[in-house]
């Protein structure tokens, strides 16, 4: 798995990474934190969000949704799509059939648990924005619920370093 690791390394040490999001962690954390683990240069543009009022529909952005991630020439969108593209890319994607599926399980998990928290941050609804204890509420029931299980499943899976024993994975 090293091995791979390194060799993998060296053939995309000089490509192009380009990750476009906003300046806070949301989607963007778990690409950033690939490159950092990775040791990979990537250029991070962070946008504001009244800059990517002007140019959500300039049509570089294939569901007129961030994160978009550019490689070499190639532009990447959806969230997990990403996540899982680097993933196999830097070879930290699971070793097993197995392993494979608790990744993809944790990150399904956090893209739930996303869509309780983002009305808290960004309230869009009459309803979200008159009553944000409400909101605030719904997401500390599931994200106390959904830490109990990663705990439990951490707990399963060998309580090494990382989540799934010893070796870095996505």
């Amino acid at each position: 798995k090293q091995i791979n690791q390194m060799i993998t390394k060296q053939s995309i040490k000089n490509d192009k990474f380009k990750l476009t999001y906003f300046g806070g962690n949301g989607r963007g954390a778990i690409i950033r934190a690939i490159f950092s683990s990775m040791k990979q240069p990537f250029e991070d543009e962070k946008l504001q969000f009244p800059d990517w009022l002007k140019v959500k529909k300039s049509g570089q952005f294939e569901f007129e949704q961030l994160p978009i991630l550019k490689h070499n020439e190639k532009t990447l969108s959806q969230s997990v799509a990403i996540y899982n593209y680097l993933a196999k890319l830097f070879d930290i994607y699971g070793n097993t059939p197995e392993e494979q599926y608790e990744i993809d399980s944790l990150i399904c998990t956090i893209e739930d648990i996303n869509q309780v928290f983002y009305p808290c941050i960004m309230p869009r609804t009459d309803d979200q924005k008159n009553n944000p204890q409400k909101y605030k509420d719904q997401f500390m029931e599931k994200f106390e619920r959904y830490l109990k299980v990663f705990e439990k499943r951490y707990n399963r899976l060998g309580n090494g370093k990382y989540y799934l024993g010893n070796h870095f994975s996505l």
